[in-house]
């Protein structure tokens, strides 16, 4: 399924604006956001999830307006993974990941426990994470990186084909991200359309299969991680010197500083 923004602004009540925005993504697709803080990456995930509505321009899913989706709807085809949840409440995992069936639930079932089909799509939510075994823990006792893959699992969950994620590895470990990464490289492979906004611009250049940079509230270049990600046009985005180097491994763009 495709994710069009096409020339979509926002105006804010402050009198900021930001946009246009205009960019695409598709099945298969696993498309970085990147640009200095404030640009406009999180306006711009807010505005492909439905959360902003724009004030010109528009988002499509497969040619269709959003804004003239409806709830339901959208919230089977859209999945967000946020950065953190506040839980205030001593949940399982389980029961996290459970209302990514909320779409697929009538009201009288959302009074019972899942069963059947529900039941089996949240058991293989939490197995495609490595997190079965630890389903009944209270999710406020979960590390980090655990409860990030919680919340990809309740996206997985969700069956939703396409799946923003807005900085889901900042807080995690290298050991955490990769495994919270590897799962997302297999569902791109599967055929889900996959939007990730993330400060790591080598993270990007490593798994992305395209970058779009994001600068003073629109976006200044997208493409291949190897014609995007290059050492001037960086430098100038982020206002200090950044080389690009190729991974020893994959050839694929490496981003350091100045040393």
């Amino acid at each position: 399924m495709n994710i069009t923004a096409e020339d979509a602004r926002v105006s804010y009540p402050n009198g900021r604006a930001l946009g246009p925005f205009s960019l695409k993504a598709g099945a298969g697709d696993w498309l970085g956001l990147a640009g200095p803080n404030g640009a406009g990456k999180t306006t711009l995930l807010k505005l492909l999830a439905g959360m902003l509505k724009p004030t010109s321009g528009s988002v499509r899913l497969d040619g269709q307006d959003l804004a003239r989706i409806r709830p339901l709807e959208r919230a089977r085809t859209l999945a967000v993974v946020p950065q953190r949840l506040e839980v205030p409440f001593d949940l399982p995992a389980a029961t996290i990941v459970e209302l990514g069936r909320l779409p697929y639930l009538g009201w009288s079932e959302r009074l019972l426990p899942l069963g059947g089909t529900h039941r089996l799509r949240v058991e293989e939510s939490l197995r495609e994470v490595d997190l079965w075994e630890l389903r009944d823990r209270s999710f406020r006792e979960l590390s980090g990186g655990e409860q990030q893959r919680v919340l990809l699992a309740a996206a997985l969950a969700q069956e939703a084909p396409i799946l923003l994620l807005d900085e889901p590895t900042a807080s995690l470990d290298p050991g955490m991200s990769q495994r919270f990464l590897d799962v997302v490289r297999r569902l791109a492979g599967r055929g889900r359309t996959i939007v990730m906004a993330a400060h790591d611009l080598s993270l990007l250049g490593q798994h992305c299969t395209r970058v779009a940079l994001v600068a003073a509230g629109r976006v200044a270049a997208e493409g291949p991680p190897e014609t995007v990600l290059q050492g001037p046009l960086l430098s100038d985005l982020f206002g200090t010197e950044l080389h690009v180097w190729p991974h020893p491994g994959t050839g694929r763009p490496l981003v350091l500083p100045r040393s």
